[in-house]
């Protein structure tokens, strides 16, 4: 039994020993050793711990070709044609079984692939390898006791990742983008692919994806869900970050892939709500309002009503509007624009009224002189409604009165010629008006004399 001792190099490597001589065989042209080779897959950095230790993963099929040394590498390999020999290795032990001639320079080809074929279903078109690759050359003599021969893979076409799909758009309102990648080429070890985003409008659903040989042409789906951030107030553009690889494979580690783009709106309007209304009715022309919003923005305002502030801030809101008449407001509202130029609802302002004129009092009937009622009535008139105030030695249970005229009775009064002041205020607080009535010295004597 012949027995190759192998070095280990730092390529993707095929090494060889021979495990025994199955015999030889003479032609007038060339005589070959019929040999069963081992194949021990492996790199020269390869540890233990690594789950692809062999280099088998992901591959169902590995075909063998043997040439002259002279022959040009294909990647198809139905373009070759002038074989010395072929076999499929068997996977599951890691040997293949050549004849090789002797004192001849020659060289193998392989061809992996993911499926399971034969010899005869190869031979047929439509076969893409995932990687293959080519010896060093070499030969064998009647006597060879050790032999190197390395194998060098490479992946059929030129590592990156693929973007399979992706829709680029979020929103504050929670629409969700999504991208696809995959690998573009069969790696030899796990692959990470680091995703994140520095953007705060955003969530995602995976911070990494791991593609493997078995499944790195699998497209992976990172979703991307859009959040309400009120630090975020206008629609942006963003990056989607795809890291640095992190991988064993020397072909995929430290591959900086492109990132990617998106796109963020903002379309969640500012939310108004009423804090504290106008008091009503006034007598302060440039009275104040105050309202909550949800974001902040620019105030405008409609109706009858106006004010110089214009901004706002998602808090409450304290407006002064500018000076209005007397009269009635019904019609008064306001808005927020946000920087996005999302406009809320109108805030209709609770009615109210401005009243600056104070009420004219005028007397009806006083209090006939001299009287022995010592709860007398008084009538006078106001011009608006209102509450009644009394002054001086005067009081009575009658507080409200009414645009028209009006009768008081007064408390219990001693004797005595009087005259007393009527202060009367309207429904505005802060404007009053007073009206002086007189009244003569009660005499409860009876008329005739006679006494009570």
């Amino acid at each position: 039994m012949d027995i190759v001792k192998l070095s280990v190099l730092t390529a993707l490597s095929i090494l060889f020993g021979f495990l025994s001589g199955c015999g030889e065989s003479q032609t007038e042209m060339s005589k070959t050793r019929k040999v069963v080779l081992r194949l021990a897959h492996h790199e020269g950095s390869v540890r233990n711990f690594k789950s692809n230790s062999n280099l088998t993963q992901g591959i169902g099929t590995e075909l063998i070709k043997l040439f002259r040394a002279t022959e040009a590498f294909q990647s198809d390999h139905l373009e070759l044609t002038e074989a010395l020999d072929t076999t499929l290795t068997d996977l599951a032990t890691n040997k293949v079984s050549l004849n090789i001639p002797l004192d001849t320079s020659v060289k193998l080809f392989a061809y992996r692939f993911s499926g399971e074929l034969t010899e005869l279903q190869l031979q047929a078109s439509g076969n893409t390898p995932l990687s293959f690759g080519k010896s060093n050359n070499f030969s064998i003599k009647e006597d060879t006791e050790s032999l190197t021969v390395t194998l060098t893979i490479t992946a059929n076409g030129t590592q990156g990742l693929m973007v399979v799909s992706y829709n680029g758009q979020t929103s504050d309102q929670g629409a969700t983008s999504r991208f696809t990648i995959a690998l573009k080429t069969q790696p030899k070890h796990e692959v990470t692919v680091p995703v994140s985003s520095d953007f705060s409008g955003v969530i995602l659903s995976a911070s990494n994806l791991a593609f493997t040989p078995l499944n790195w042409s699998t497209p992976q789906t990172v979703t991307i869900t859009g959040i309400n951030n009120v630090s975020v107030s206008v629609s942006q553009n963003y990056p989607l970050i795809l890291g640095t690889l992190l991988s064993e494979d020397g072909d995929y580690s430290g591959m900086d892939p492109d990132d990617l783009t998106f796109q963020h709106k903002i379309l969640i309007k500012p939310v108004l709500q009423e804090i504290s209304t106008v008091l009503s009715p006034s007598n302060d022309r440039t009275p104040s309002y105050t309202f909550s919003s949800s974001k902040a923005g620019t105030i405008s305002y409609a109706g009858s009503c106006s004010s110089d502030n214009t901004s706002a801030s998602s808090d409450n809101n304290t407006v002064t509007f500018n000076a209005l008449a007397d009269g009635d407001y019904n019609n008064c509202s306001i808005t927020v624009t946000d920087p996005a130029g999302n406009t809320s609802d109108n805030l209709s302002v609770r009615a109210f009224s401005i009243d600056t004129t104070k009420p004219v009092l005028s007397e009806v009937m006083a209090v006939s002189p001299p009287t022995n009622d010592i709860t007398s009535s008084y009538t006078f008139s106001a011009s608006e409604s209102g509450s009644i105030q009394f002054g001086g030695s005067c009081s009575s249970g009658n507080t409200s009165a009414q645009a028209d005229n009006n009768t008081v009775t007064f408390n219990a009064l001693s004797d005595g010629s009087r005259a007393h002041p009527i202060p009367f205020a309207d429904r505005s607080a802060g404007r009053t008006s007073s009206r002086t009535f007189h009244r003569s010295r009660s005499d409860r004597q009876p008329m005739d004399g006679h006494r009570l």
